[in-house]
């Protein structure tokens, strides 16, 4: 399966499974599907989890404030049994709110199938959007101590 667009196709029907497993509270087995068993995840704020375990433990923490996470994809670039891409993640808080990260994320194939090696997550500073900043302007009207739609709240205002 070397194939750009079976690749891709791969990828997204992953990143669905991933999706439901997180919001079934499926951790372990979204894990185990999604990552190679030394797999590695960082970002600006956290050190590397390394492996299976650890990459579960983040989860089970996220899960406490996180319902669900949406992944949308870029397009991947597939070298041999290497492919890399962009995703951009909205993760729906408990309290309704939207956290947005954008990843970079590398897949190997290993026995058939395609798996995270590398996820390098960065998120998005100040943009916690809630639900009311995702229905359009024209449909409601700014609340009185709300920012102006645009704008980005610093760290502060968006706690």
């Amino acid at each position: 399966m070397s194939d750009q667009g079976a690749v891709a196709r791969r990828v997204a029907e992953k990143c669905r499974q991933f999706e439901n497993r997180f919001r079934a509270g499926q951790l372990a087995v979204m894990v185990q599907e999604f990552y190679l068993p030394d797999a590695i995840m960082e970002g600006r704020e956290l050190p590397a989890q390394i492996g299976h375990e650890a990459i579960t433990r983040l989860f089970i923490e996220v899960r406490e404030v996180c319902r669900s996470i949406e992944i949308e994809i870029d397009p991947i670039t597939v070298i041999g049994p290497v492919a890399f891409g962009n995703i951009t993640n909205r993760n729906t808080l408990m309290t309704g709110d939207v956290e947005i990260h954008r990843v970079l994320m590398i897949w190997q194939e290993k026995d058939g199938d395609w798996f995270v090696s590398r996820d390098f997550f960065f998120a998005e500073q100040g943009l916690l959007l809630s639900e009311l900043d995702l229905v359009p302007l024209v449909e409601r009207r700014p609340a009185r101590n709300r920012k102006p739609r645009g704008q980005v709240a610093s760290k502060a205002q968006a706690r």
